[in-house]
Formats: C-alpha cells, sequence, structure tokens
C-alpha cells in the first residue's frame, strides 16, 4: 500500500504513535532529551516521514523494531530501509551502536 496524500499518511500514522506512547507508559521504551530543560522526545511526524528517539540500546532498539513490526503487519506499510537513517549521541559506546 502506498500513501500519497501526507495526511492520509497522518493519520494512519497515529496507530504507530499509539504503540510508542504504550511502549513508553509501560517502560519497555525511553525517549531522549535534548538538554535538561527540554522535554523528553520518543517519535516526531512530519508530512511521510517520522523520526524516532530512544535511548541508544540493544534493548530499545529491539523494542522499537517490534513496535514497527507491529505497524508494518496492522497497516501494511513497509519501512523503507534505503532511506532508513540511524543517529547516536558521541557518549554511545562503539560497541552498542554496532549491536543497535
Amino acid at each position: 500500500m502506498e500513501l500519497r496524500s501526507p495526511y492520509l499518511f497522518i493519520l494512519c500514522v497515529e496507530g504507530l504513535s499509539a504503540l510508542i506512547k504504550r511502549a513508553k507508559s509501560k517502560g519497555s521504551l525511553h525517549g531522549v532529551k535534548i538538554c535538561t530543560t527540554t522535554p523528553i522526545i520518543s517519535h516526531l511526524l512530519f508530512a511521510d516521514d517520522c523520526f524516532l528517539f530512544f535511548k541508544g540500546s540493544t534493548d530499545g532498539a529491539n523494542v522499537m523494531k517490534g513496535i514497527l513490526a507491529s505497524y508494518e503487519a496492522a497497516s501494511g506499510q513497509a519501512i523503507n530501509l534505503q532511506k532508513l537513517e540511524i543517529f547516536s549521541s558521541r557518549n554511545t559506546p562503539d560497541a552498542t551502536k554496532v549491536e543497535v
């Protein structure tokens, strides 16, 4: 299923947002803070893109992978791995970056 309308994407991706919020409320996923005075961010949604933020750990990556798999199965939308990019803070150990 290919969505061409950004508005349709936003409506459909509400399910992804709900999955992320549920994982946060259960304590299995943790967002990040840019600095001490900012709120914790777990995801940002724009037109037909989304940015996902979580602590750089294999546990966090596995939880997010499960969320994305559930979203794909429910919505029929596949993650475009050619557009996927992963960034981590400079405080993340190299071994953890490779695992994630």
